[in-house]
């Protein structure tokens, strides 16, 4: 039986997902650029920067469980959402599309032993 979550613990589980997928891309010599960075009804959680190339970063955490993981919470809505939030930012800010990309980081938390497993899928759209 899943258990449940209050929406604070939810907001708390996704602000630490967030965190760690900032560090994950920090190591890995991105700039952080903006965080929860909203146009409109649409929002995206990291946008970051290496070398010219600008990163849009869709984060999911989930704690793990045998039912889902965090990989289970991106969708054909969500992306096409991730679009249009990049069409928006670059036109607003004079960006280039060929400069950008749309990435998906995976944050899954193991529930017995709070270990993460973070997952970075590249160009996902």
């Amino acid at each position: 039986m899943l258990e449940k979550t209050t929406k604070t613990q939810h907001l708390n589980i996704g602000r630490y997902g967030e965190d760690m997928a900032c560090a994950f891309l920090k190591r890995r010599f991105y700039k952080i650029i903006e965080r929860n960075t909203k146009l409109g009804y649409k929002e995206i959680d990291i946008i970051a920067k290496k070398g010219s190339l600008y990163v849009f970063v869709e984060v999911k955490t989930l704690m793990e469980n045998k039912y889902l993981v965090a990989e289970d919470m991106i969708n054909s809505k969500k992306i096409a959402n991730l679009k249009q939030f990049l069409l928006n930012y670059i036109n607003i800010h004079q960006i280039s599309l060929r400069n950008t990309r749309i990435d998906f980081m995976a944050v899954n938390i193991e529930k017995n032993n709070n270990k993460l497993r973070i997952k970075h899928y590249k160009n996902i759209a």
